[in-house]
């Protein structure tokens, strides 16, 4: 009956710590949602952003492995990927310009 007792309690504590790093990890999150949405007062939509910049971070995860994957694209995604594409031959364009 007492191990059972300090059993119940270590779960209970268990359970109070988990919970409370949750609510830390979103009251920072959250700090850093209006951190980002106040440098982009007027430079676009936060919420676009945030969500790409995830979109993003989740593709890297996914390719980490060699198996083959399927991966489906919101239309919105492919419009910034072929975007990043132009601005990376833009780039390209300048430097071969200036070494030659």
């Amino acid at each position: 009956m007492t191990r059972a007792e300090g059993d119940k309690q270590s779960n209970i504590l268990s359970a109070e710590g988990l919970a409370q790093a949750r609510l830390r990890q979103a009251e920072a999150e959250a700090q850093a949602i209006a951190l980002v949405a106040q440098a982009m007062q007027e430079h676009g939509n936060p919420a676009q952003y945030l969500i790409t910049t995830r979109y993003i971070e989740s593709l890297k995860e996914m390719t980490r492995t060699n198996n083959a994957k399927v991966i489906f694209m919101p239309m919105e995604t492919s419009a910034l990927l072929s975007s990043v594409g132009a601005i990376k031959e833009v780039f390209a364009e300048n430097r071969t310009e200036t070494a030659g």
